[in-house]
């Protein structure tokens, strides 16, 4: 992470305004799949048409506050397996696992669909909201 900038408040803010749109009432992530025919066979490379909150999101922590350019995948993906230790997640781990998450699509068509239906992204922002309440409290305290 060295020479990134660290995510503000703000950033957080942002980020965690996703969590209800992603996962509201019977929201699907995928739009529309690609990539078969009208029997169903596979006619080319397929590929998923996500609906716009995704891609928003996406954008969202492809930022420099977000990306983390060092991450190795195969901790972030012990890391995201594990719902303890989403639980127990620093920052620096969450910017880990959405580095994952985000660079998960390129070689797997849909993966941004099944880590949103799967509940990973789920964990990983209600961690995320967590830590922003212990930084306020920090915060609120050093004013003090």
């Amino acid at each position: 992470m060295t020479g990134t900038p660290q995510p503000t408040a703000r950033d957080i803010e942002n980020l965690l305004t996703f969590l209800p749109k992603l996962y509201a009432e019977g929201f699907t992530p995928i739009k529309s799949a690609h990539g078969k025919d009208a029997d169903g066979e596979v006619v080319a490379f397929p590929w998923a048409e996500y609906e716009d909150v995704v891609n928003e999101f996406m954008d969202c922590i492809r930022r420099d506050c977000w990306y983390d350019y060092g991450y190795v995948p195969e901790d972030a993906e012990k890391l995201i397996e594990s719902e303890e230790a989403i639980k127990a997640a620093t920052l620096p781990q969450i910017r880990a696992m959405l580095t994952y998450v985000l660079r998960g699509e390129r070689f797997s068509d849909g993966w941004w669909g099944h880590m949103i239906e799967g509940g990973y992204v789920r964990r990983i922002l209600e961690r995320l909201a967590e830590l922003e309440e212990e930084l306020n409290e920090d915060g609120d305290r050093s004013r003090r």
